[in-house]
Parts: structure tokens; C-alpha cells; sequence
């Protein structure tokens, strides 16, 4: 370093440390977790200006936390008195939110220390604030850097995890969005310009029948079995997660290309976002931040056309889901942006995103993320020659429990008629393919525990991913309609994969289950993933299709579930009964002596065979089964689940009930 900026830095240095060194007296509390694994692999530059304006949140500690996994555990537990009894607006925050009066403590801590407030949530679990460098200096107890990244990246950092007195250290969980070191990215693949000879002998073909080859909304149905369905969406809202924005022509030519409704889409804005959307330069032409925002749209609108369509616009992560669950606007949620691996994740981040996805999953919103689009590996950015740099491991937050995550497949259509045909996984993975694998942080959920099939390599003590998926590969891509060029922007056709769009299709198909949920008088499905493992074990080769073939590298695509597809993509048509009606619930009690025996909980059959005999073949059912030998002869054809519900093992002749 030369001899001049080390005395620069010096100098700063040591003002920074006269500047806080009345904190220095004070007892302080470290906050673990702010930082980035990654920052360690930065090389320090030099301080912030100090007059740079630094925005970032504080969050706060959810109250009741036990409380609330219990309350979560009884909602999706079919036949508990909770299943299904979402909490409406505004009682998450009675219940579990913290207190205005904790809420109040630090917004006055924030403002006694200079730092303007910019965003206030309802929920009360994350405020935005923005202060000068040296300001944030003060109050946070540390020194504000510039640093550069492997790849040459310039982003600002503080020089050690904050510190908080300790009168208001147990008032905020974290700090987020304070350390710049990793740039959030979105997952979408572009299809390749193909050459003309390889045009030239393809066979002709009808379907996808997109512009730009690509599947248009009609195919989707059509592949996917959702002819029969006469639900549009109507009624539903569905959000979307974006740090960029886009440009309603497109939009607008994506309506009047297929016949949509136009009129859906509103913005809501999170904190700044004047910038959005991203204007093209002569270095990025079709920025891929507007492409991601677009085509996010546009695949909401192709499967759930009346749906109204929310866009939240933002640039820091944890503020934007937590806007969408306090605002309970929206009854289905999909992302399709990473943070970076789950591992590199800072904590503060994962932790904030944790507690937004169980409000969400409260409230009965389904929440969508897709996993990636580099089979096992994660594209963290590139090196100083622009080539992009891979680290084996999943996406944050798709490896969240709250959240389902979805993977990719490749699909074939009729050339004909586009009725579906096959699918395998989309295979590869830093040439592009489905992302899967185990998450290092988050531990196995209950609705997992009897998913990991022989042979797929999952893990039976930490969460697996995908759960389920749909068609990725960009070479059986998606019509977008997007505006990109420069100097002179123009709009045009592309062909996009990636698992960016089997996310949104996944919940624009929620949205048409939802609808009828609505009429059916059933309310939300709510957090997805316990229903869609039930159905999975209750009717899987009728609701699904299995994915046998492919892999990402690591694992590869079995019979049933795998971390390379999940259990699959769906069959739209036959999904949608099983996910509109609620599962049938009897109980059975081989000791129980009552004379009522009706397979209620308080009046169980004394038979397995009873239940079976009453349940309804077309309808799936849970059966609970308390400890003891059943030493009944029976055969079954009906979809039904058997769980053991207690006092020890349960035995159906041979086999164990778990």
C-alpha cells in the first residue's frame, strides 16, 4: 500500500476511534451474525467518505417465538382444531410482533443517534433507517469500508459485526443490508441463439407455439393438463418479489399478444426505487434485473390471467418480504432471487427472512422461491476476467422451510398438438440445470421426514430441496415479451428458462387452486409444502409426474423424491381436486373402549379396517393410528396416509406404522 494512503488511513482511523470512544466506556453487545462469511475474502480499500449516506434496518426479535412454532405446527396439522385458521391483517403483530413500546425504543435509539427513519412496517419487526457513514460510525460502534471482492467488485462494509449498548442490544435481532458484500442475483437462463443449420434440419414443428419458440400461455395449459380448468384466477393476488423494475409496454404487448386482460398490475414500492427499471448501457444492453421483473410478470399473467398482480420494488431483501407479509395483500408469493448460498448468507438476513416466511405461512400465503439454475452448484458472481464463479451448495432463500422450493425440468410436447409427453430433470449444472441439494443450515422439517427416496442421496437429518418443480431448460424455454438495446430501446420476443419461471407458474396455479378454494368455502392452502407432501404419499403417480431421468451433478433424478426435481411437476388437471378439498381425518384406537365409535378424535374406531372401509376412494385420507398391533387382514386401493399418532409403535401386521 503506498506510503500515502496508509497514513490516510491512519489518520481516518483514529478519528474513527476518538469518535466513538465515549462508546468505548459504555457496555456494548457485539451482534454476531450482521457479516457475511464473504467479507473475509475482500481485500480492504479504504474508509467511506464520511459524509456517504449508508442506508441499511434494524429487526426485531419476534415475541413468543416457542408460541409461535406451536401455533404454526397445530395450523397445518390436518385434523388439529387450528388446521387452517389463519391469522387475519394485523394479528401476527397482536400475537407474536414486538411491542410499540419495543418498537418505539428503536426508533428513538435511531434517532437519538442521528439516523433518519425512511420505512416504518406495520408488523413492527424491521426499520429502515439511512444516516452519513460517520453517523452510522457512532452509532453502531464500528468504521464504515470500502472493500474490493475477488472479482474486482467495489462494495462498503463495516470493519466488525456492529455493537449496541446493552440497554437497547435486546431490543433489535439483527442488522441487515449493512454489508454490501454479496450482490443479490436473479435465476434465468436465456435460450442460445441457435445456428441456421441446425434450424434448417430440425423437424417442423407446431408447438410451443410462441413467439421466439417459446411456450405460450395456451401450451402451458395444454402440457400441463389445465384445460379443464375454468378458473382464471379471479379474485386471487398474487405478489412478486423484485430488486428491479419494468416497463409496462411490454407488458402491455405481452396482454394483446394472448388475449390477456390488461389492467392487473400495480407497484408497490420498497424504500427507493426511482432507478427501477435498470436502463440499458452499451456493457449491458438487456439488463437482467428488468428481464427477471418481466418475465415474472408475464408468467404470473400466462397461468392466472385475472389475477391481480402485485410487483414489490425494492432493493433490500429482508424489507421487501417483510412489507409483503405485514401488508397480507396477497395470497400467493413468488421469488425468484438469491441472496447467495444459505451458508454465506449473513444470519441476521436468513433469520429476518425466517420470520417473514412463518408470518406469511400464518397468515395462509403461499410462498414460492426458485432454487437455482446451476444444478449443485451456486453462481456466486465472476472473477477479475469476467468468467463466473461456482460454490457447491443451495440458494438462500429458496433452502428456507417456509418456503416451496422449485426446481426445473425439461419438457417435451407433442410437435402436433403440444399434449404433454415426457420430462426429465434439467440437466447440468454450471452449464445450467436444476439446483438441488441439502441445506447446511436449516434442519429437516417435519413435512420431509418420510420424503428422502432410496438412491436419491438426500439427507434425513437437514432439509432437502427442490420439493417440486416444472419445465426450465431455456431450450424449451418461454415466450417473453421485453424492452432491451442501446442507445435505442425497442421491444422483442425471447425464449427464457431457468427456475425464475417455474416459480411464478407454480403460484399463478395456486392462485386458480385458491379460487376455488374461496367458492368451496375452504379458505387459503397456506404454506404448500405439508399439503403437497400429504398428496405426494397419498396419490403421487396420479397428482404428479415422475421424474426418473437426469441429475445436477451430485444427485440424480429417481422415482419419487429427489434433490434434483423434488417430487415433481404437476399434473394440473388432477392436482387440482386433491389440493382444493381438504384431506379426509379419521382416528383409530384398538384400546379404546367407548360405545360411540365414529374415527373422531375423542371417538375413534377400534379397527383400521373400519376406516378404510369408510373412507372415500376419490378423496385422500389421513389416518391416525395409536400404538398397539392391529392383526387385521385387509387390502387397500384408496388414497390414504397412516400415521402413528402416539403410545408407542403401531403395527399393521408385518409393517410399522411411523
Amino acid at each position: 500500500m503506498p506510503k500515502f494512503l496508509t497514513s490516510l488511513l491512519s489518520a481516518v482511523l483514529s478519528a474513527a476511534v476518538l469518535a466513538i470512544s465515549a462508546k468505548a466506556q459504555q457496555k456494548i453487545v457485539r451482534l454476531n451474525g450482521t457479516n457475511s462469511p464473504e467479507l473475509r475474502k475482500a481485500r480492504l480499500l479504504a474508509p467511506l467518505e464520511k459524509n456517504e449516506l449508508v442506508q441499511f434496518a434494524f429487526t426485531l426479535p419476534v415475541r413468543k417465538q416457542a408460541a409461535l412454532d406451536d401455533y404454526l405446527k397445530h395450523l397445518y396439522t390436518p385434523g388439529d382444531p387450528l388446521y387452517r385458521k389463519y391469522l387475519l391483517k394485523g394479528e401476527f403483530e397482536a400475537l407474536f410482533g414486538p411491542t410499540q413500546e419495543q418498537y418505539e425504543a428503536v426508533i428513538d435509539f435511531a434517532q437519538r443517534n442521528g439516523l433518519s427513519v425512511v420505512g416504518k412496517h406495520s408488523n413492527r419487526l424491521v426499520l429502515d433507517v439511512a444516516g452519513r457513514a460517520e453517523t452510522v460510525e457512532r452509532a453502531l460502534s464500528v468504521r464504515m469500508m470500502r472493500f474490493q471482492s475477488p472479482n474486482g467488485r467495489i462494495f462498503r462494509a463495516p470493519d466488525q459485526e456492529p455493537a449496541l449498548s446493552v440497554d437497547i442490544a435486546p431490543q433489535i435481532a439483527g442488522i441487515v443490508d449493512l454489508d454490501k458484500s454479496i450482490e443479490p442475483k436473479s435465476n434465468h437462463m436465456l435460450r442460445a441463439p441457435r445456428r441456421e443449420e441446425a434450424i434448417k434440419t430440425e423437424a417442423p414443428s407446431a408447438f410451443p407455439s410462441g413467439p421466439a419458440g417459446g411456450f405460450a400461455p395456451a401450451d402451458i395449459k395444454t402440457a400441463y393438463n389445465l384445460n379443464g380448468l375454468s378458473q382464471n384466477g379471479s379474485g386471487q393476488t398474487i405478489a412478486l418479489f423484485e430488486l428491479d423494475g419494468f416497463y409496462n409496454s411490454d407488458i402491455n404487448a405481452y396482454d394483446s399478444q394472448f388475449g390477456l386482460p390488461t389492467g392487473t398490475v400495480n407497484v408497490v414500492s420498497v424504500g427507493d426505487t426511482s432507478a427501477f427499471p435498470t436502463a440499458p448501457t452499451s456493457a449491458t444492453p438487456d439488463p437482467s434485473g428488468v428481464i427477471e421483473c418481466t418475465l415474472d410478470i408475464e408468467m404470473a399473467k400466462a397461468a392466472a390471467p385475472n389475477a391481480t398482480i402485485l410487483v414489490y420494488e425494492g432493493t433490500n431483501f429482508v424489507s421487501i418480504y417483510n412489507r409483503i407479509a405485514s401488508d397480507n395483500a396477497a395470497q400467493q408469493v413468488s421469488t425468484s432471487w438469491y441472496y447467495g448460498t444459505d451458508s454465506a448468507t449473513p444470519a441476521s438476513v436468513r433469520n429476518a427472512e425466517n420470520t417473514a416466511f412463518q408470518q406469511m405461512a400464518g397468515q395462509g400465503q403461499s410462498l414460492y422461491g426458485a432454487t437455482g439454475d446451476f444444478g449443485d452448484q451456486v453462481k456466486t458472481g465472476t472473477d477479475a476476467s469476467g468468467n463466473p464463479i461456482f460454490v457447491f451448495g443451495v440458494q438462500d432463500p429458496s433452502a428456507q422451510p417456509y418456503i416451496t422450493a422449485v426446481g426445473g425440468t425439461k419438457l417435451t410436447v407433442d410437435a402436433f398438438n403440444g399434449a404433454y409427453k415426457s420430462e426429465t430433470a434439467w440437466t447440468g449444472n454450471t452449464t445450467g440445470g436444476s439446483t438441488g441439494g441439502i441445506s447446511t443450515v436449516w434442519t429437516l422439517p417435519v413435512y420431509q421426514s418420510l420424503a428422502v427416496s432410496p438412491g436419491s442421496n438426500g439427507s434425513s437429518t437437514f432439509r432437502n430441496l427442490p420439493d417440486v418443480s416444472l419445465n426450465s431448460d431455456p431450450n424449451t424455454g418461454y415466450s417473453v415479451y421485453r424492452t432491451s438495446g442501446f442507445p435505442t430501446k425497442s421491444g422483442s420476443w425471447i425464449a427464457v428458462g431457468g427456475t425464475s419461471v417455474a416459480a411464478p407458474l407454480w403460484a399463478a396455479y395456486t392462485a386458480l387452486v385458491n379460487q376455488n378454494r374461496v367458492g368451496l368455502g375452504t379458505g387459503n392452502l397456506g404454506f404448500a409444502n405439508p399439503t403437497l407432501y400429504f398428496v405426494a404419499h397419498a396419490r403421487f403417480s396420479a397428482d404428479f409426474h415422475d421424474i426418473t431421468s437426469g441429475n445436477n451433478g451430485t444427485y440424480s433424478a429417481v422415482s419419487g423424491y429427489d434433490n434434483v426435481t423434488g417430487w415433481g411437476t404437476f399434473n394440473g388437471g388432477n392436482m387440482f381436486s386433491d389440493l382444493t378439498r381438504d384431506a379426509a381425518v379419521f382416528w383409530v384406537d384398538g384400546s379404546y373402549t367407548g360405545s360411540l365409535s365414529n374415527g373422531g378424535q375423542t371417538t375413534p374406531f377400534k379397527k383400521v379396517s373400519d376406516a378404510l372401509n369408510t373412507a372415500v376412494i376419490d378423496i385422500p385420507t389421513l389416518i391416525y393410528i395409536r400404538g398397539g398391533a392391529y392383526n387385521e387382514t385387509f387390502s387397500n386401493s384408496k388414497p390414504i396416509v397412516f400415521v402413528n399418532n402416539g403410545n408407542g409403535n403401531a403395527t399393521l401386521g408385518s409393517s410399522t406404522v411411523k
